[in-house]
Parts: structure tokens; C-alpha cells; sequence
């Protein structure tokens, strides 16, 4: 189960990427993301609209989340919590 959710939240994480014409490999994952600052809240609100989180306004003004695998780890922590206050 827990290599089934890995592989859904990157594959929808690239599929967002692509969306905003950015292309990554895994050789790319730890990599600053060359994107301009409409590219980067367009990812940031799909990544909302997809897993349906809602993430802190302090990560649309800082470089915490200049590449895919930060991006990814901040889903993965969301999505934890939302499971965690699920099974309260």
C-alpha cells in the first residue's frame, strides 16, 4: 500500500509539472526547478486542487519547495496528517 501511494502522489506531481511545461527525470527530483513565479503557484494550487490540501501561505514566499523531491516530501507530510487526524 504504502509503494501504491508513493508511486500516485509522483506521478501526479509530474503530471502537474507537465501541465505547467516543465518535464522532469528522476535524475532531475533533487534539482532547483527552473520556473518562473506564476509556474511555481500554478504547481502550488494544483497541488492543492489534486490532493486536496491546503498549504501555508509561508511556502508560496520562500525556496523551501525549489525542487520535486520538496515538493513531494511536503505532500507526503500533508497527506500524513490528514490520514492521522482521519483514524482520531
Amino acid at each position: 500500500e504504502v509503494k501504491w501511494y508513493m508511486n500516485y502522489i509522483e506521478t501526479e506531481l509530474l503530471r502537474i509539472f507537465e501541465g505547467v511545461g516543465i518535464y522532469l527525470t528522476e535524475d532531475d527530483y533533487d534539482d532547483k526547478i527552473p520556473m518562473d513565479s506564476l509556474q511555481f503557484v500554478n504547481i502550488l494550487v494544483q497541488i492543492e486542487d489534486t490532493f486536496s490540501v491546503t498549504i501555508e501561505d509561508e511556502y508560496y514566499y520562500s525556496d523551501n519547495l525549489s525542487t520535486f523531491n520538496s515538493m513531494y516530501n511536503l505532500i507526503s507530510k500533508y497527506l500524513e496528517e490528514k490520514k492521522c487526524e482521519a483514524t482520531v
